[in-house]
C-alpha cells in the first residue's frame, strides 16, 4: 500500500476471522477550496492506494504479451517505413519523418472491444490500413515503424500530469489514462507523443511531461523528465516606428515546444476570415485605435517545419502626453507579463504547470529626429531558486538607447514545472516584479522648432 497528505500514513493493522484488517482513518478533514493551477484533486486530498501485487512484474507479464504481439512488421509496414525514410541521412532524422506520419495519417478514433484492445490497442496493420486508431493504437503503430527501420522504441503508459496523481511507485497497479512511446536514439531516451496532430519534433504534448511511464517490454517505471525551457519558448520580435504620436509596428512570432503546438492547430482550425478578426482583436486589445495592415502565417500546416506569424499593424495616438512629455509603453508586454496564479496571498497548493516555459522579447524602436529621450527603465535581473537549492525561474531585462533609438530585450525562464507552496512567496514576489516592470512607460520630450 501507499499513502499521501495523510497525518498517519501507516494504517491500524488486526485480524479477525481469518482475514486481515488495514485501517486508516483521518477527522474534520478541511475542504478542497480551488486554486488557479492548481495540481488534478487526487493529488492534493488524503489518499490511499492498495494492491495484491508485490512487484510489477505481473503487469509487465500482461501488458508485454499484448504489445508484443501487435508490434509485427509485416510486409507492408516494412515498405512503408522505408519509403517514408529515404534520403533521411540520420536516425533523428527517420524519427522525425515516421513521428509525423503517424501524427497526421491517423485519426484519433477510439474504438475498444475488450481487455486486450484496451491495453494495447490493435494490430499495428489495422490501425494502418484502416487510418485511425486511440492513443494506444498510435503508440503500437509507431513503435512498430521504427522497429521496421531499426530504432528501438516502446510503448508507454502515462497518466497525464493535467489529469491523474503522481503514480505510487511502490504500489504495482493499473496505471494511465495516455500511451505515449519511450525511444532510445544516439545512446539517449527521448520520449514522443503521436496522438497530436501539430507537435514538430522533438516536442510532445505537455501533459507528459514530469510523470511516470511504465515500459512493459523492458520492464521500467521511469520518470519523463521535464524540457529545458528553450524547448517550450515564445519568441517575440518588433521593430516599431514612431511618427509623431502613432506607431507603425512589424510583429514576428515563432514558437517551439507545446506552445508551438497548441497555437499551430488554434489556426490550423479557423478560417481565413476568423484568422484576421483574430488578428485586429490582438492588436485591438493594445489600444482601441489600432489598425491592421496586414498579416502572414509561417508553415501553418507543415509540422516538420517551425510555425511562426507575421503582423503588421498601426497604433495611432499611441504615445501619450503628460505636460510637455510624451510616454510610450511597449505593445503587449504587460499582457504576456500577467500572472493570475500568483494573485493569492497564500496557497495551501502547489502552482501545478504542465511544463516548462521561456519567454523573451527584442523590440527595437526608431524615433523622429524631434523626439529626445528623457527616461527608459533600469536594467533588471531576477533568478530564484527553491528552498532545496534548486534554480526555479530567472528574468533578465534592459533597454539600450542610441541616436533616435531605443532598443530592448527580455529573457524569462522558468525550469520548474511544479512551484511548491515552500517555495511559492519568493516566486510570487519574482512574477510580481516582472509584472511591475512591464508596465513601465519610456519618457520623451517633443522637441518644437
Amino acid at each position: 500500500y501507499g499513502t499521501r497528505n495523510m497525518d498517519t500514513p501507516s494504517p491500524q493493522v488486526w485480524e479477525a476471522d481469518g482475514y486481515r484488517y488495514y485501517q486508516w482513518a483521518m477527522h474534520e478533514v478541511e475542504p478542497v477550496i480551488e486554486e488557479p493551477l492548481m495540481p488534478p484533486i487526487a493529488e492534493v486530498v488524503p489518499r490511499v492506494e492498495v494492491s495484491t501485487l508485490e512487484s510489477w512484474d505481473a503487469i509487465f507479464d500482461w501488458y508485454r504479451d499484448f504489445q508484443v504481439a501487435r508490434m509485427v512488421v509485416t510486409e507492408e509496414i516494412q515498405g512503408l517505413a522505408e519509403e517514408l525514410v529515404e534520403g533521411a541521412h540520420t536516425d533523428e532524422e527517420r524519427l522525425a519523418r515516421l513521428y509525423h506520419f503517424v501524427q497526421t495519417n491517423v485519426r484519433y478514433i477510439s474504438i475498444k472491444g475488450g481487455a486486450a484492445s484496451s491495453v494495447s490497442g490493435h494490430l499495428a496493420l489495422e490501425t494502418l490500413e484502416k487510418g485511425y486508431g486511440d492513443c494506444t493504437d498510435k503508440a503500437i503503430l509507431f513503435a512498430t515503424l521504427l522497429k521496421a527501420v531499426g530504432i528501438k522504441a516502446y510503448p508507454v503508459y502515462v497518466g497525464t500530469n493535467d489529469e491523474i496523481p503522481t503514480l505510487m511507485t511502490e504500489v504495482p497497479s493499473y496505471y494511465g489514462n495516455h500511451c505515449i512511446n519511450e525511444i532510445e536514439i544516439d545512446s539517449s531516451t527521448v520520449y514522443l507523443d503521436a496522438t497530436g496532430e501539430t507537435s514538430r519534433y522533438p516536442s510532445f504534448w505537455s501533459a507528459d511531461h514530469d510523470v511516470y511511464a511504465v515500459n512493459a517490454i523492458k520492464r521500467t517505471v521511469q520518470r519523463i523528465p521535464v524540457p529545458d525551457p528553450s524547448e517550450n519558448a515564445r519568441t517575440y520580435e518588433y521593430q516599431i516606428t514612431v511618427s509623431s504620436r502613432d506607431c507603425e509596428v512589424t510583429f514576428v512570432a515563432h514558437y517551439s515546444g507545446d506552445y508551438e503546438d497548441a497555437v499551430r492547430w488554434h489556426y490550423q482550425h479557423r478560417s481565413e476570415e476568423e484568422t484576421r478578426q483574430i488578428m485586429e482583436e490582438m492588436i485591438h486589445e493594445i489600444t482601441p485605435y489600432s489598425e491592421l495592415i496586414d498579416y502572414s502565417l509561417e508553415n501553418l500546416h507543415d509540422i516538420s517545419q517551425p510555425f511562426g506569424m507575421v503582423l503588421r499593424y498601426r497604433l495611432r495616438n499611441y504615445l501619450k502626453k503628460a505636460g510637455d512629455l510624451l510616454l510610450l509603453e511597449l505593445p503587449d508586454l504587460s499582457g504576456r507579463y500577467t500572472f493570475d496564479e500568483v494573485s493569492l496571498t497564500e496557497r495551501r497548493y502547489p502552482v501545478s504547470y504542465s511544463t516548462s516555459a521561456r519567454i523573451t522579447h527584442s523590440y527595437s524602436i526608431k524615433l523622429p529626429g524631434n523626439l529626445t529621450i528623457v527616461y527608459v527603465p533600469r536594467v533588471l535581473h531576477l533568478t530564484h531558486y527553491t528552498h532545496d537549492g534548486e534554480l526555479c525561474a530567472d528574468y533578465s531585462a534592459a533597454f539600450t538607447t542610441g541616436e533616435n533609438v531605443v532598443d530592448f530585450t527580455d529573457d524569462l525562464k522558468r525550469y520548474r514545472r511544479v512551484i511548491p507552496v515552500s517555495s511559492y512567496h519568493d516566486y510570487k514576489d519574482l512574477v510580481d516584479r516582472i509584472s511591475v516592470f512591464a508596465k513601465e512607460k519610456m519618457v520623451f520630450e517633443e522637441r518644437t522648432e
